[in-house]
């Protein structure tokens, strides 16, 4: 059995295909949905943004500082697939760079 893949190909354009070639019992690991990810950035933020404009115009409480760090853990629990993400977008950018010479 073959994956008919063509290489080098970027990450985000084959997941589909080595999805589909590789049977669940041959994988190792089960990778994050990155969509996923960013939408609890984006939570993340709008949270974080909401609670400190809050402070501008008001006392801090405990609370809310509890609610800071829980964002923070979580944004530092992901830094690995934001990581896989950016790496992806730098080698497609160096690879259109490349085209284009």
């Amino acid at each position: 059995m073959t994956a008919d893949l063509v290489w080098p190909m970027q990450l985000d354009r084959v997941a589909e295909q080595v999805t589909e070639f590789l049977a669940p019992n041959l994988r190792h690991h089960r990778s994050m949905d990155f969509g996923a990810k960013w939408r609890s950035a984006h939570n993340w933020a709008v949270q974080a943004h909401n609670i400190l404009s809050k402070w501008t115009t008001s006392k801090e409480n405990a609370d809310e500082r509890i609610a800071l760090d829980e964002i923070r853990n979580a944004f530092n629990q992901a830094t690995p697939t934001f990581a896989a993400i950016v790496e992806s977008a730098k080698y497609r950018i160096d690879k259109e760079g490349q085209d284009t010479q």
